[in-house]
């Protein structure tokens, strides 16, 4: 369970660090193919039990589809290979290369200052309160689907022990 949540764990460093380095994203190491590879050895060294590596990939694998489908601008699925991004968002597959993303997390940072100002702070960027209420997923299918995937490997393995 420690590694399907740690893709999340990069909150703890985006919110203390979006302010010096201007970021707008949260999504620090959120690199699939290395995490899922390195992840998918340490599970191993670990348990040395293939279902749990199986259960590892499985979960953070539909942890990255269903982020793929929420981010706008992409994540990062063939680093170190590629650096394109890929989205999903409203169901409509978008490329974008590393300059294109750039440039659109630039102009969200420009929209989220500016929003804060509108707001009447000084401070150019979101609350820490604002960063985690805009950005909570409804629950849609996905969403539902992902929990299910995870309930549904976790009965299996209990089962089967």
């Amino acid at each position: 369970m420690f590694f399907v949540l740690l893709p999340l764990a990069d909150w703890f460093l985006y919110l203390p660090l979006r302010k010096r380095y201007k970021l707008v994203t949260h999504y620090l190491w959120y690199y699939p193919l290395i995490y899922v590879s390195a992840g998918a050895v340490i599970v191993y060294l670990i348990s040395g039990n293939g279902y749990c590596i199986t259960l590892f990939a499985v979960n953070n694998v539909a942890n990255f589809v269903h982020a793929t489908f929420r981010t706008p601008q992409g994540l990062q699925w063939l680093v170190p290979f590629s650096w394109i991004s890929i989205s999903l968002l409203g169901n409509k597959l978008k490329v974008f290369s590393e300059a294109e993303r750039k440039e659109y997390l630039a102009e969200l940072y420009e929209k989220l200052k500016e929003r804060s100002r509108g707001r009447g702070r000084r401070d150019e960027m979101r609350t820490v309160e604002e960063e985690l209420s805009d950005r909570r997923h409804p629950k849609g299918s996905k969403t539902i689907a992902l929990l299910v995937v995870s309930i549904l490997l976790v009965l299996l393995h209990y089962l089967k022990s």
